[in-house]
C-alpha cells in the first residue's frame, strides 16, 4: 500500500495521506501530526524538518475543519481553549529551549510512562465524565487551563508530540469534560498554535507548503466526517479508543527511543553523543 501511494504524483499522494489522516484528526481531536510526519517521511521522502513543518500546515487545516463542526454542535469550551493557548504558546518556546539542555531519551521514557498511565486511567474510568466538573469560572480554574497548555506546549516543543494527545485526556480526567467537548476544545487550541508554528517554520524554510496544503485540503472532508462520528459516539467507546491511540503513540515513541540508542551505540567512541 505504501509503495503504491509513493508511486503516485506527489500532490495526489499528499492528498490521499491527508484523506486517511483527516478522519483520525476529527475523531480524536488531534492535529494528526503523529500520523502525518511518518507518512511524509516514508511515502513522500521528505527530510525530517520538512516533514514536521508540512505536517503542521496540514494539521491546521484539518483542525480548523474538524473544530468547525464541534463548534456548530456546541461541543467547545472557548474559555478553556483561549487559556490553554496562552500556556501552550509559552510552552513551545520553553520546550524548544530545553531541547538543547536536557537528555531527550530519558525524558522520552518518562513521557511514555505518563502516556501509558493516562491510557490505563481512561480505560478504567471510561464513561465517568459527563461535562465540566465545575459550576463557575474561577481564577484557579483558568490558571489550571494555562498550566495544561504550558505542559502540552513544552512536550510538543521537546518531543514533537502533538498537543492533542495531552490536552484531550487532561480535559477529561482533570477537568471533567465529556470526551466530545474535550476533543472540540483541543482542536480549537491547535488551530492558533499550529498557525503560529507554521509561520515560524516558514520563516526558517522548514515547510513544503505544497505538500502541506494538498494533505490538509485532501483531508478536510474526512476531518468533518470524523468530528461528526465523534459527536455521536458513546462516552465509553470514545475514551477507550483514545486510550488505544495513546498506547500506539507510546509504542511508537519506544521504537524511536530504541532506534536512538542503537544509533548512539554505533557512533565511534571519539565522537560526542548528541540528540
Amino acid at each position: 500500500m505504501t509503495d503504491a501511494v509513493s508511486k503516485l504524483h506527489p500532490d495526489l499522494a499528499a492528498a490521499l495521506i491527508g484523506l486517511c489522516v483527516g478522519f483520525m484528526s476529527g475523531l480524536f481531536g488531534i492535529g494528526g501530526g503523529v500520523l502525518l510526519v511518518p507518512a511524509f517521511l516514508l511515502i513522500l521522502k521528505l527530510q525530517q524538518k520538512l516533514a514536521h513543518g508540512s505536517a503542521l500546515v496540514a494539521g491546521v487545516l484539518l483542525a480548523f475543519s474538524g473544530a468547525t463542526l464541534y463548534v456548530i454542535g456546541g461541543n467547545t469550551n472557548f474559555v478553556a481553549a483561549a487559556s490553554v493557548f496562552i500556556g501552550s504558546f509559552s510552552g513551545v518556546l520553553l520546550g524548544t529551549w530545553l531541547l538543547k539542555k536536557i537528555e531527550i531519551r530519558i525524558l522520552m521514557y518518562v513521557f511514555m510512562a505518563m502516556l501509558v498511565a493516562t491510557a490505563v486511567r481512561l480505560f478504567i474510568g471510561s464513561g465517568s465524565s459527563s461535562g465540566p466538573a465545575y459550576e463557575s469560572l474561577t481564577v484557579w480554574l483558568v490558571l489550571g487551563f494555562i498550566a495544561t497548555g504550558l505542559v502540552a506546549g513544552t512536550f510538543s516543543g521537546l518531543l514533537g508530540i502533538g498537543g492533542g494527545i495531552i490536552m484531550v485526556p487532561t480535559f477529561i480526567l482533570l477537568f471533567g469534560f465529556s470526551a466530545v467537548v474535550a476533543k472540540g476544545t483541543s482542536l480549537c487550541v491547535i488551530v492558533p498554535t499550529g498557525t503560529t508554528g507554521t509561520l515560524r517554520n516558514r520563516k526558517y524554510g522548514n515547510i513544503n507548503l505544497r505538500v502541506g496544503l494538498f494533505a490538509g485540503l485532501g483531508g478536510v472532508p474526512m476531518a468533518l466526517f470524523g468530528a461528526w462520528v465523534a459527536s455521536r459516539m458513546s462516552e465509553v467507546l470514545s475514551q477507550i479508543l483514545f486510550g488505544v491511540l495513546i498506547v500506539i503513540v507510546a509504542a511508537n515513541m519506544f521504537r524511536k527511543t530504541l532506534q536512538l540508542r542503537r544509533e548512539a551505540q554505533e557512533l565511534p567512541v571519539s565522537m560526542p553523543l548528541t540528540d
